[in-house]
């Protein structure tokens, strides 16, 4: 294929397969139809631009990451990351992403862009949807956003995208930070209801915000999203006993976090016909990662002398 920036090539009902060198397609790549089309092959692909003009809900899905020099243009259907990076060159953007043709990732995925920002007044890299303003040079700035939904502890679920921004000059507390989402994200949450939610330890641990968010805080990382405040937050502001397990469905490994009244605490992890898989003492408020679980539904169960809780894990993936 010649790589020309005066040509499109139409994929109609058709995917892009890309298994030589690495190298930038000047032309764009438009897809168009209603069948579902995979991008995919043994190589990053390296794009100046790529146009979805599917036919409503119909998926382009991605089984190898994409490197983007110039726009994703949305004109018709839903971009899946399925797991995989979109890189966004520094002057890249997303184009009309919209209600009912944006980025999805049902399995994960994250569009990223990282760039220097002198100053940014309403600055909206990649048109991600992160809104930066701020008097002082930030210098390198990264932005990562992702299409899953968070849980953790202080939280139950969010909505179908988080942010993750890093500040390498450790200017973060001069910025002002807004963040946009679309309705279908909302994971059957009120737009009214929800909040900012922020978490400094890639999403273990999170708190609530003001909204708008009138400053990322001295961390040189954080991660974001929206949720509606629930009895996560109330049970733990309350300091009563609690169990936590995140993420729940899990791809991969999970986390278990729990408190009680005693110095150590009890936690165990069956299947749903009552097989033990896992057995250990924990301290209260510690973090337990449980991993080498095949894909199924698990009962997390932690215990002391004083109460007993269980929650229902559901395991997707082989953990690590």
């Amino acid at each position: 294929m010649k790589s020309d920036s005066n040509s499109y090539v139409v994929l109609n009902d058709l995917g892009l397969e890309h298994h030589t060198v690495p190298v930038r397609f000047d032309n764009v790549f438009k897809f168009t139809g209603g069948a579902q089309a995979r991008v995919s092959g043994s190589t990053d692909i390296w794009c100046s631009k790529i146009q979805l003009a599917k036919q409503s809900g119909t998926r382009v899905v991605l089984d190898q990451d994409v490197v983007i020099e110039q726009s994703i243009l949305f004109s018709g259907g839903l971009l899946d990351l399925n797991n995989k990076i979109v890189s966004l060159q520094p002057a890249a953007l997303l184009l009309d992403e919209n209600e009912s043709s944006h980025v999805v990732g049902f399995n994960g995925g994250i569009v990223s862009i990282q760039l220097n920002m002198d100053t940014p007044s309403g600055a909206n890299p990649g048109n991600l949807g992160a809104v930066i303003s701020s008097s002082e040079h930030l210098g390198a700035v990264t932005i990562k956003r992702g299409h899953k939904m968070q849980s953790g502890f202080s939280l139950d679920h969010s909505i179908n995208r988080y942010y993750d921004i890093e500040f390498a000059g450790g200017k973060s507390s001069a910025a002002k930070l807004r963040f946009a989402y679309f309705n279908t994200e909302l994971n059957g949450q009120q737009s009214a209801a929800v909040r900012v939610y922020k978490s400094h330890d890639h999403g273990m641990h999170w708190n609530v915000q003001p909204n708008p968010v009138s400053s990322s805080g001295p961390d040189s990382y954080n991660r974001w999203t929206f949720a509606t405040p629930g009895k996560a937050e109330e049970n733990d502001s309350k300091n009563t006993s609690v169990l936590r397990a995140w993420p729940n469905p899990a791809s991969g490994y999970f986390y278990v976090q729990a408190r009680g009244k005693d110095d150590h605490l009890e936690l165990q992890v069956h299947d749903v016909a009552g097989k033990l898989y896992k057995s250990l003492m924990v301290d209260p408020g510690s973090t337990t990662r449980i991993s080498g679980l095949v894909p199924g539904i698990y009962m997390v169960t932690v215990q002391d002398k004083t109460f007993r809780k269980t929650e229902r894990v559901v395991v997707q993936g082989k953990t690590d």
